[in-house]
């Protein structure tokens, strides 16, 4: 039998270069809804992972599928300028340049949540089963280990971590779902800052007005938004709670697996449906700062679980912060 680590590679070869095509056996229902026009200025495309399809994607405001690539188990995904991608695929981080040549392939050869272009070419890498963040350069070599495990009796498994951000001032920004904490490790891995959840903290974003943009799970049933100052105030949130009665779907929020805020104000989410939720809710939601829901993408043919979205701007390149997700 094939080690795991063999086969993923196995698979991960042979489905590189080959588009997935979507179901064509049933026609499309459920599509994306557009509930206000496209804002002047707002996003018109967005590239997403479907973590249970095993792909990547790309859609536009009316919903249309324009572009898909096998990603295995994908948690994280970043379009760069020159529509370079990156991304996670199970157990580690790859990169497509824009003839979807794979030019980064990096194994860590444990359960990997978390990818971010770096600077100069770095990238990090979230490695839940390992407790650790990590910063490569570009030929995948190793330049920073920070182990996040807030209890070192304690070993890390499959719920430890799930994303991890490299801040501005260089510390790093992760969300320990198994522990419903984040927390912000300096590079020598001293807790500086932290705020305790309801549920699985999935992620969280640093903001550019300081503040943190929290996104949880449904670990204890409390899956939403919260934004918190430095201070750890709540100064917005949203959740079910906040989802007009006449609502397509009832109680829609699921798993906030991850969020962008626009420079509009707006936000983008993704609701990812697993754990028994397929269908019941849609894949991503655009919400305003006065919690309306202004968008949402629900296409359940051809998508199933949305774990990550990054709207496209190739003017702008997260790399070097103009991007903020």
């Amino acid at each position: 039998m094939l080690a795991l680590s063999a086969l993923l590679a196995l698979t991960l070869a042979a489905n590189a270069a080959e588009v997935i095509k979507p179901q064509t056996n049933e026609p499309l229902r459920d599509v994306a809804v557009n509930r206000a026009p496209t804002e002047e200025g707002s996003w018109k495309e967005m590239l997403c992972a479907d973590f249970l399809s095993n792909k990547i994607f790309k859609i536009n405001r009316s919903g249309t599928i324009s572009w898909e690539h096998f990603a295995l188990h994908c948690t994280d995904v970043w379009y760069l300028p020159g529509n370079k991608i990156m991304f996670t695929n199970g157990k580690g981080v790859a990169m497509l340049d824009s003839e979807r040549k794979q030019i980064l392939d990096f194994n860590a050869q444990e359960e990997t949540y978390a990818c971010q272009p770096l600077p100069n070419g770095d990238f990090l890498a979230g490695i839940c089963g390992a407790g650790k963040v990590l910063v490569l350069d570009s030929n995948a070599k190793q330049k920073l280990s920070v182990n996040i495990m807030p209890d070192s009796s304690q070993k890390p498994d499959h719920g430890t971590m799930r994303l991890a951000r490299r801040l501005a001032n260089g510390n790093f920004l992760c969300g320990l779902y198994g522990f419903d904490l984040v927390r912000e490790y300096d590079p020598a891995g001293k807790v500086v800052w932290e705020y305790k959840t309801s549920g699985g903290a999935f992620g969280a974003t640093r903001l550019p007005n300081g503040n943190t943009l929290i996104f949880v799970g449904d670990k204890k049933g409390s899956p939403g938004l919260i934004e918190v100052d430095p201070e750890g105030k709540t100064v917005w949130e949203f959740s079910n709670k906040d989802i007009p009665a006449d609502f397509k779907y009832k109680q829609p929020l699921k798993f906030v697996t991850s969020c962008q805020r626009l420079p509009n104000g707006n936000t983008i989410v993704s609701n990812w449906l697993g754990h028994g939720q397929l269908g019941k809710g849609p894949h991503i939601m655009e919400i305003t700062p006065d919690k309306k829901i202004v968008w949402i993408f629900d296409d359940h043919v051809n998508v199933k679980t949305v774990s990550a979205v990054n709207v496209i701007d190739d003017a702008k390149d997260p790399a070097k912060g103009e991007v903020f997700k």
